[in-house]
């Protein structure tokens, strides 16, 4: 094999000529017209391989580029727990951002919630900050209801509240078109009502309102009572007022159409909804975080989704009740 030689074409002359190199391109005699020394040694086979290839399919020696390392995010900090003191710097701020807001078409509930979120406050305290500030706020004589007209407020909230009735307006609204008055001096009618309804009892703890709630789907399930007994039933087991239990089951069945922006959650995840509310009517104790957060972190969802789910739920069962004879 090393006394091969190749039939190559001169690229100067075009003459033909032989050679053991298979890759020459110049014949001898240009080669020695050049003042070049033709080679004496044919080229191993593989030998410059590397060089010899076109500059098109030379192998690139560019050097590669590392990606960038992305940095890790550091883990966001856990917001505070809301505040749960009243005081007066806390109470100012509240009362200012009411201000900006009292004369929002949204029903008072609302305008709290959206304070406490503001403001990173329990709505409890936005609620108590409001309601003094509005006791102590008078209302021109012109303003104010006489008596025959408070008398038609009071009946119609009672009414609401007992039948968890909610008006597409609101219930502020819709007495205050009614009776041809303002909402605030409906609103303070009510407000003056809810407050000799109280008297001196204490606000409910958690742990109370879990109790009602529990007694309240204890008798649901059992459909022994009308919906209107229930209440008083309810607060002789539990040493409550009859008022205090219709307040919060009334809370229990609040109006859907404010969370009608909130995005349902697929059927799956709505029945481990219900299913963990079930579990919650039957525990000892309601658990360490709110409910809704506590099932929307273990189903996958959001508090307001989980919300949603049990409004609806809720809301559905009591259209539905009957009481079964027996």
């Amino acid at each position: 094999m090393s006394g091969m030689k190749f039939r190559r074409i001169c690229t100067s002359c075009d003459s033909t000529f032989f050679t053991p190199d298979r890759k020459a391109s110049v014949c001898p005699k240009c080669m020695r017209k050049r003042g070049q020394a033709q080679a004496t040694s044919p080229v191993p086979r593989f030998a410059g391989k590397a060089q010899s290839q076109p500059a098109h399919t030379a192998p690139s020696m560019k050097p590669r580029l590392r990606k960038p390392i992305k940095k890790l995010k550091e883990p966001r900090a856990p917001k505070p727990p809301k505040a749960r003191a009243l005081t007066d710097e806390l109470r100012a701020r509240i009362l200012e951002a009411y201000e900006t807001m009292k004369s929002s078409p949204e029903p008072l509930r609302v305008i709290n919630a959206q304070i406490s979120e503001k403001l990173w406050v329990k709505r409890g305290l936005v609620m108590q900050a409001i309601n003094e500030a509005n006791a102590r706020r008078e209302l021109p004589l012109d303003q104010q209801l006489n008596d025959d007209q408070k008398k038609i407020v009071i009946e119609n909230f009672s009414k609401f509240i007992e039948d968890c009735i909610r008006p597409p307006d609101g219930r502020h609204r819709t007495l205050a078109a009614q009776l041809g008055a303002s909402v605030s001096a409906v609103r303070q009618a009510r407000r003056e009502w809810f407050k000799a309804q109280w008297g001196n009892a204490p606000d409910l703890t958690r742990e109370q309102l879990f109790s009602i709630e529990k007694a309240y789907w204890a008798e649901l399930k059992s459909r022994r009572l009308p919906l209107k007994e229930m209440p008083g039933v309810i607060a002789s087991k539990l040493g409550f007022t009859p008022f205090q239990v219709m307040m919060w089951i009334d809370q229990l069945h609040d109006n859907e159409n404010l969370l009608a922006s909130v995005p349902d959650p697929t059927e799956e995840q709505r029945a481990a909804i219900i299913d963990a509310y079930h579990k919650y009517l039957v525990s000892e104790k309601p658990p360490e975080n709110a409910l809704h957060k506590t099932i929307g972190e273990a189903v996958g969802v959001t508090p307001r989704q989980v919300h949603k789910v049990l409004l609806r739920y809720r809301n559905h069962q009591r259209a539905t009740y009957s009481v079964v004879t027996r």
